[in-house]
């Protein structure tokens, strides 16, 4: 009995030897890394620094898909704080990302229907802190989306998602949000907006108001300083089974006093 306990004791002195080595050293954080590598394939990175228990940085990260989706990260870095895992929380401090180029593939011309489900369920409660991407390029066939900047704070848990904030700027347009998505169908919106539109030769339209309803009907309510203040209303009936939507507009162009 007392050979048995010695040796429990030795794999289990063993077992934490080697988890210290993988989560608290940069050799050992980057070995798991090129192993995690191998076993995705089409996944490559060229190179890592820093600790996976406090934060690391992935230089030009690249991934493939046979059907054509490719993504490729110039940099990213990342910290956490893995003791909050004991709350069932995944608390990210920072995720920066720079240079990203996302490549989609060709739109099918064959339409499938869309499959909602009943709730937005996840083994953890998800913290972002803060997130930051810089410099995105999507790209579709002959087509280039190109986004300057994407920042947000938010919250994912068993009651939904908590936007503290969502800054989302591109070159003509700016777009921020804050409020609230349930985690249960049919997902109740609460949003309050705050953008502006360019286009050229024109003024710059700046423009607040909220999205509400749910994905039953989305209603959104916007107030514009175009032409001497302008209010903006509409409804959106979604159909996601068959993909066809309903519209309903109304826009009041006067003096918003």
């Amino acid at each position: 009995m007392r050979r048995f306990l010695l040796i429990l004791a030795s794999l289990l002195l063993a077992m934490v030897m080697l988890l210290s080595w993988l989560v608290l050293s940069e050799s050992g954080s980057r070995w798991l890394v090129a192993r995690a590598t191998d076993a995705v394939p089409g996944l490559s990175i060229n190179a890592t620094s820093g600790r996976l228990y406090d934060g690391m940085a992935l230089q030009q990260l690249a991934y493939r898909q046979h059907d054509g989706l490719a993504i490729s990260v110039e940099r990213i870095h990342f910290a956490w704080t893995p003791h909050r895992l004991l709350e069932r929380t995944l608390s990210v401090e920072l995720l920066d990302v720079e240079a990203v180029e996302l490549s989609l593939p060709e739109s099918s011309d064959t339409t499938s229907q869309t499959r909602i489900p009943e709730q937005i369920a996840l083994p953890v409660n998800v913290e972002l802190k803060h997130l930051e991407l810089r410099d995105l390029k999507i790209h579709q066939g002959d087509q280039m989306f190109p986004v300057d900047r994407f920042m947000a704070v938010a919250r994912l848990d068993r009651e939904g998602l908590k936007l503290g904030s969502l800054d989302f700027a591109q070159p003509d347009i700016g777009l921020k949000l804050h409020g609230s998505v349930a985690a249960r169908y049919p997902f109740a919106v609460n949003l309050q907006t705050e953008w502006h539109a360019s286009v050229p030769d024109q003024p710059r339209v700046n423009g607040t108001g909220s999205i509400s309803g749910s994905l039953e009907r989305l209603n959104l309510d916007q107030r514009m300083d175009f032409a001497g203040g302008s209010r903006l209303r509409a409804s959106v009936i979604p159909d996601l089974a068959d993909n066809q939507h309903t519209f309903e507009l109304t826009a009041e162009w006067q003096h918003l006093d």
